[in-house]
């Protein structure tokens, strides 16, 4: 999750610099870091509330993934100051 962060934090201080420098001619081509699954599932709850939580959604599945999804978003949230 730490490293995700990271490297989300580099990606976006790279996509500003083209910004600044070629009116984000390169921000195509650049290489956005892919979330960890669990990390993906809260970016989903937040995106569309009550999205995944149908019948063979995230409702089917263990608590612990539940306990899962949200720890990645706490750590998330803390780690990028949201």
């Amino acid at each position: 999750m730490t490293t995700y962060c990271k490297e989300y934090t580099v990606y976006k201080m790279k996509v500003e610099k083209d910004r600044e420098q070629t009116q984000g001619a390169n921000v195509d081509r650049m290489k956005r870091p892919v979330p960890p699954p669990y990390l993906s599932l809260w970016f989903e709850l937040q995106r569309w509330p009550g999205h995944l939580l149908s019948e063979g959604g995230l409702y089917d599945q263990p608590d612990w993934t539940w306990d899962l999804v949200d720890l990645a978003g706490m750590v998330y949230r803390e780690k990028q100051g949201v």
